[in-house]
């Protein structure tokens, strides 16, 4: 069976040959339209004292539009406890569904929706829609369903030495910073993802972590 490719003026277009019409390909961004594509990076300090614990969130909660999470990436330094005790642990990335509310930790960062376009990657882009990011020690703990495996995880050996790097800069601990390079993950209303730590009670961490996505009417 043979395929015939009409260009927009109406002309055949030829997929063969030395003297053929070539045939071009374009790939774009995803088309955020009246929206955007967005891109955060958040620092914090966290004295590790209930092992377990979210201590980031981000919650989707529009009902028209959808948010397409294209990455995450992660770094992790000790600061130590003073008593030079093998520090070491894990963080791990969980989707939650059925989010009605991101619980309450210390820093609110969203919405971000009052100009200008806070973390917009252009100017003219719209506001974001993203209901809730919040980071630090866990007040409250999120109402939600978390999936039962995490989809994304940093794992750290043993470390007694303050002031060094237990996860490489900017690790990716989910897919790619670079919008379309990776399927995204798609959070519809009351969705969203939570980043559990497991560290040694009583250490002292730095804890940084970047996050991009785009907000689309269909995907």
């Amino acid at each position: 069976m043979s395929i015939q490719i009409i260009g927009k003026s109406g002309t055949v277009a030829d997929v063969d040959g030395s003297t053929y019409r070539p045939l071009k390909v374009t790939a774009r961004q995803v088309e955020y339209g009246f929206l955007g594509s967005y891109r955060i990076g958040i620092r914090y300090v966290l004295v590790s004292t209930n092992p377990g614990n979210n201590f980031l969130c981000f919650r989707w909660a529009d009902l028209t539009n959808i948010g397409l999470l294209w990455g995450v990436n992660l770094t992790i330094g000790l600061e130590g406890d003073g008593s030079g005790s093998s520090q070491s642990g894990y963080l791990q990335m969980y989707l939650v569904r059925s989010m009605t509310s991101a619980g309450v930790l210390p820093t609110q960062l969203a919405p971000l929706n009052a100009p200008p376009s806070t973390q917009a990657l252009k100017s003219s882009m719209a506001c974001s829609q993203m209901a809730s990011i919040q980071y630090g020690v866990i007040v409250s703990d999120i109402t939600g369903i978390y999936d039962a495996n995490p989809i994304a995880q940093a794992i750290f050996p043993n470390q007694t030495t303050r002031n060094s790097i237990l996860v490489e800069s900017k690790q990716l601990l989910y897919g790619s910073l670079e919008k379309q390079s990776v399927h995204p993950i798609v959070l519809v209303a009351n969705e969203g993802f939570s980043l559990v730590a497991n560290l040694t009670a009583g250490s002292t961490y730095t804890i940084g972590v970047e996050v991009a996505w785009s907000e689309v009417s269909s995907y």
